[in-house]
């Protein structure tokens, strides 16, 4: 069974997709709010909140005993009270806070009456938290903001959603406060999330949540399948502590199961990319990353025949920023040597001063080249490298493309990865001699517009960005078909399991049916 504590409808058409989605991932209760029909500004009007909590009441509605809804909101507005109390007699489960959580002054204090009220009528608030790497949004609370009002107010239950993303950054903060639960929902599905916060907080305080249809729900469901915590842990997380929480009897918990066995199982299937192959992986010990494994390829072999993975192609996480690339692409290749399942990737720096000499080098002794514009700031249409990409060519020497890794938005402080623009790939893809090209780390809109743009043959992309979005990988598969889509891990930062089985969710081959009834 799985309660998801954290979704979010944005329109009356996304009804249907939403209860489809529910079915297909074993959602057996879906606590649902809306922040807006025409976008989500941080400051809503009363009209904005009163149209969004009309929404989730009538999802709720449309599916009772399997949907309910949190209140929408902003504290800032004279009204609040009076949008609270219509909510109430409609039947709400909690109160949903946003981004409207400081005035203009930067205070806060409006957000107190709202615990207040909140502990007046024995609801839970969740709250949006996050930890970023750049200024918080305006009026966005980050962990020490959310804990320093769940401290204030002992008695009104709080949920840190996203566990302020950036978890890592949170601890200590709740850990000593017995009303703070968090959820691991709207992140991109790092291994560790789970094991970590339960390991800081306990398991009784760890929620499952998604932020579907955002996310998708298997992305982040998986956080919670592949953590390594025992069962009786990964059912609390899933679904007991939510039912806590909402202080849901065995009638209520019932009604769910009945209203969600009969929501209709959806039946499309759609084409799937070949998910034997990974061409998103690395081993070694990840710069500045100590909480990352250090697997070495010895290591990574046998754990991609665990997996079912035939083979992937890997990078050296400790070549990306080595002076010497060419003294670390050798030292790879020979760890690498004789492996059934690791076909190395070098490295190569194409503003190094000899550039020309790595290529001849690497072309004869690894599977490809791996090239990081994303960590080393620049830009695939820089004129300065079309030598390069020439040089690759005629070496017949295929190219990884690194657009992203991670999220960007919890990057490390001070550094500068570059984020490639749709305009900037296509200027790339009109230039670039024919040769083979696989971009790791594209999300939805620089995928659409390459594979829209240009029916280049030569070009692929892995698809770990679009898994993790509900609509992004669907639409792609129906509408430029899985040809130039390819399986990538990102490992070890996602489990290896995670993107082959979400993708597996998304396309219609698994099923909550077969998988979790």
């Amino acid at each position: 069974m799985i309660i998801d504590i954290h979704t979010h409808i944005a329109n009356r058409a996304t009804f249907p997709s939403m209860l489809a989605e529910d079915r297909r991932n074993g959602v057996v209760l879906n606590v649902v709010s809306c922040l807006g029909l025409r976008g989500w500004p941080s400051y809503p009007t009363a009209e904005v909140v009163r149209e969004a909590n009309e929404l989730s009441r009538e999802f709720a509605a449309s599916a009772p005993g399997h949907v309910l809804w949190f209140c929408y909101l902003n504290p800032q507005l004279p009204n609040w009270r009076a949008e609270l109390a219509l909510c109430l007699t409609q039947g709400i489960a909690g109160i949903k806070l946003w981004t409207a959580l400081r005035d203009p002054a930067g205070s806060s204090h409006a957000c107190d009456a709202v615990a207040e009220a909140a502990s007046q009528e024995d609801l839970p608030v969740l709250i949006h938290t996050w930890n970023r790497t750049d200024d918080n949004l305006p009026g966005e609370f980050d962990s020490a903001a959310f804990a320093s009002l769940a401290r204030r107010h002992p008695n009104t239950r709080f949920v840190a959603a996203h566990a302020g993303a950036n978890w890592r950054q949170a601890r200590g903060l709740y850990t000593d406060l017995a009303n703070v639960w968090v959820d691991i929902c709207g992140g991109y599905p790092q291994r560790g999330m789970v094991e970590d916060l339960v390991a800081e907080l306990g398991p009784e305080r760890v929620l499952y949540g998604s932020d579907a249809l955002g996310r998708s729900f298997a992305s982040q469901i998986a956080k919670v399948e592949f953590a390594d915590v025992p069962t009786d842990v990964r059912e609390r997380v899933l679904w007991r502590n939510a039912a806590e929480l909402l202080q849901l009897d065995e009638a209520a918990l019932a009604r769910a199961r009945k209203a969600f066995a009969a929501l209709p199982v959806p039946a499309e299937i759609l084409p799937i990319p070949d998910l034997a192959v990974d061409h998103f992986c690395y081993s070694g010990r990840w710069p500045f990353r100590t909480d990352l494994p250090g697997t070495d390829p010895v290591e990574l072999d046998v754990e991609l025949a665990a997996v079912g993975c035939a083979y992937a192609y890997v990078a050296d996480a400790e070549g990306i920023f080595a002076y010497d690339t060419m003294a670390a692409n050798d030292r790879f290749a020979a760890t690498a040597a004789g492996l059934d399942r690791v076909r190395p990737l070098a490295t190569l720096t194409p503003f190094a001063p000899n550039w020309r000499v790595q290529v001849a080098h690497v072309a004869e002794r690894f599977a490809g080249a791996v090239v990081h514009p994303y960590f080393h700031d620049w830009r695939l249409d820089d004129p300065a490298l079309t030598e390069f990409w020439r040089a690759c060519a005629e070496a017949g020497l295929p190219l990884w493309v690194n657009l992203c890794t991670e999220d960007w938005r919890l990057r490390l402080r001070g550094s500068s990865p570059h984020q490639t623009t749709a305009a900037e790939l296509l200027a790339f893809l009109v230039d670039a001699p024919p040769s083979q090209y696989v971009f790791q780390g594209a999300a939805l809109p620089l995928v659409s517009a390459a594979l829209a743009g240009n029916d280049r043959q030569d070009i692929a992309f892995e698809i770990s960005r679009l898994s993790d979005n509900t609509a992004a990988l669907p639409s792609i598969c129906r509408q430029h078909g899985v040809d130039r889509l390819v399986l990538g891990s990102e490992y070890p930062f996602r489990d290896l399991r995670t993107v082959r089985w979400t993708t597996e969710f998304l396309c219609g081959i698994r099923t909550a049916s077969k998988e979790r009834q």
